[in-house]
């Protein structure tokens, strides 16, 4: 069984996986600079106009171009650099004036795709060096007065968000709210180490939960989360098989894919079980997600890739 520290391969595996997409992803997007639309990474609203507002998760898309352009062509990384600030600044201005966003319909306010959202479009500029002049503090307000506590991923997204907009803004307070949201989502771990989605257990959704948290302990240690994640972690070496496949119908939410980069954090020999699957094109990976989910599993498995290259002391020149 390959495991993140015997398997030198992994990140390289891990990148090509989501290398592949980066034209589509830029296809997703509206790349002139003279047109309003911007750096809005939704084709139905912007160049199709089958919606009549823009799904603020689709700037996700921030996240994966600054993630990606290092590892592009040098004549290419420059745009892709510009594009990831571009939809920074669209997501930023598609704010409602209390921070939040909108995914499915106007007004939603929706606390999904706000802390998912700024968690993406916060990471993305904290990698630009020159970001745009966005006022994440407004976001950062929301998400510290709202929660969604029957959703773990989520209030580890706002958790994220917050301290990366603690980080970009120097305000102990969004750090503090980050804490918070952590401290309410290990109080509702579920008994086997499985983060509760709807009131169970999900294997999918847990490791986009690990992966947030992960991003999390970047910027703020935190004993209690990371003893959380490893009880979690646990959970998922239990259900998963060789090829990281595990018993979707047994889910919350009826998952079947992983998210790497949490499990890369913990160096939890899942991952080089999900890297098994994906030699043996068994696995679901970025590629067969959708437009709208490609792109966030896109950007971890970049992000895993990146973690495995520091752990291992390289520079991902393979």
């Amino acid at each position: 069984m390959s495991t993140p520290n015997d398997d030198s391969r992994a990140p390289a595996l891990l990148r090509a996986r989501s290398l592949v997409l980066t034209e589509r992803i830029l296809g997703l997007c509206d790349r002139d600079p003279a047109r309003p639309a911007y750096g809005c990474c939704d084709r139905n609203y912007w160049c199709y106009k089958l919606h009549d507002l823009a799904n603020a998760r689709f700037q996700e898309a921030a996240l994966f171009f600054a993630a990606a352009a290092p590892r592009l062509a040098p004549e290419a990384a420059p745009a892709v650099l510009s594009l990831a600030g571009a939809a920074v600044r669209f997501w930023a201005a598609r704010r409602h004036g209390d921070g939040s966003v909108d995914e499915v319909y106007p007004f939603e306010r929706s606390f999904c795709a706000t802390s998912m959202s700024a968690q993406a479009a916060a990471g993305a500029w904290l990698r630009l060096s020159a970001p745009p002049d966005v006022d994440f503090a407004v976001t950062g307000d929301w998400l510290a007065a709202n929660d969604n506590p029957e959703v773990a991923n989520q209030m580890a997204g706002a958790a994220l968000a917050l301290a990366r907009i603690a980080r970009i803004t120097g305000k102990a307070r969004y750090a503090d709210a980050a804490r918070d949201k952590v401290r309410s989502l290990v109080a509702r771990q579920l008994p086997g180490g499985c983060y509760a989605e709807y009131g169970g257990p999900d294997a999918g959704y847990a490791t986009i939960t690990l992966a947030l948290l992960a991003g999390y302990l970047d910027l703020v240690d935190d004993a209690a989360a990371l003893a959380s994640m490893r009880a979690c972690a646990a959970f998922l070496e239990s259900v998963t098989d060789a090829d990281g496949l595990y018993d979707w119908r047994a889910m919350s939410r009826r998952t079947q894919f992983l998210y790497p980069s949490g499990l890369a954090y913990l160096e939890s020999p899942v991952l080089g079980r999900l890297a098994a699957g994906l030699r043996r094109n068994v696995v679901i990976n970025p590629l067969w997600m959708d437009d709208r989910y490609c792109i966030p599993l896109a950007a971890d498995y970049l992000l895993a890739a990146e973690r495995l290259d520091v752990r291992a002391g390289s520079g991902g020149g393979e």
